[in-house]
Order: C-alpha cells, then sequence, then structure tokens
C-alpha cells in the first residue's frame, strides 16, 4: 500500500486533455439560443457558471460535440486569457461544449476529480503555472506544458477526500 507521497505529474493524472473548440478553424459562429458553450469567463476557481454563457446552433453541436462535450467528473481549465488559471469540476451530465480558451482534464481513476481541481486551484500551485505563461500579450500555458507541472500528492485515502471546507467551496450552485 502506498504510504509516502510522491511528485507526479500532471499527465500521469489524467487520461486526457483537449483544447475546447477553436472558432476560426472549425468555422464556428456563436448564436442566440441552442447548445450552451461554458468560456473561460464562466469559470472560477472551483465553480462553473451557467448564467452568463453563449450558445451554438444545433449543427454546429453535433459537429464538435465528439471532441468538445465535457462528461461529468471531468475538470475544466482556464490556460488562455484573463481568467487564466481556475479548474472547476463539471458536475452535471447536461449537454454544453466549451470554447477554445478552456483545456479539457479527466482525471484517472486513482485520483478524484475534486481532488485535482483542488491542486490545480492551490494558490502555491497556480502561482507556479502562472510562471510557464509562454505569451507577452495574452496569458497562456499549453496542455502540453501543463502536462509537465509536477504537484506532490499525498497517498491514497487523502487524494479522494477534500476538506469540508474546500469540497464545499467547490460545489455548483443552482
Amino acid at each position: 500500500m502506498e504510504s509516502e507521497w510522491q511528485n507526479q505529474n500532471l499527465d500521469d493524472l489524467i487520461t486526457k486533455r483537449n483544447q475546447g473548440v477553436n472558432t476560426t478553424t472549425e468555422k464556428v459562429t456563436y448564436s442566440e439560443s441552442g447548445t450552451t458553450v461554458v468560456r473561460a469567463n464562466n469559470i472560477t476557481a472551483g465553480v462553473i457558471d451557467y448564467d452568463k454563457v453563449t450558445f451554438v446552433d444545433t449543427e454546429t453541436y453535433s459537429r464538435i460535440k465528439d471532441a468538445c462535450k465535457p462528461k461529468q467528473g471531468d475538470i475544466l481549465y482556464t490556460n488562455i486569457g484573463s481568467s487564466f488559471g481556475n479548474a472547476a469540476v463539471v458536475t452535471t451530465n447536461e449537454e454544453f461544449t466549451i470554447a477554445w480558451n478552456v483545456l479539457r482534464l479527466q482525471p484517472r481513476n486513482h485520483i478524484s476529480s475534486s481532488f485535482l481541481a483542488y491542486l490545480l486551484n492551490e494558490p502555491t500551485n497556480k502561482a507556479r503555472i502562472k510562471g510557464l505563461n509562454s505569451s507577452s500579450t495574452m496569458p497562456f500555458v499549453s496542455g502540453k506544458e501543463l502536462g509537465k507541472v509536477d504537484f506532490n500528492i499525498p497517498p491514497s485515502p487523502s487524494r479522494n477526500a477534500l476538506p469540508t471546507s474546500l469540497a464545499h467551496s467547490m460545489t455548483r450552485s443552482s
């Protein structure tokens, strides 16, 4: 049984990562109604705000959903722009997609989604990631670079539980 803390990079903690839909290359136009698109400004540390979203039409959603539809338990991380560095767990199975400035992370079975989101939002880790910024005009860290970031991971039982105060702050308000 694992009893020591260990350093693991993000790529060791996830099974998949992908950026949201690129509105330029995918020829996506937003619409007044349709399927919700979550953008970086909809994500704060621990919470996805579904109130001020934009939409794509049904045809566009059916074309992009395989690559850009998050599943319950995925983590959405803002790796581009002014909202850079925020992570939140998807707590719904509702149909929605993510924009180009949101990275979707799917945790491996040995780590809980809420704990991984906590690691990404933890102030020291957040500052280290922001230090990797590769752009002088708009904050940006590629998914590949983010995957190399090391985290100090506790033994198995600890990584699947969060203190009550943290778990409460990471719950989506309906």
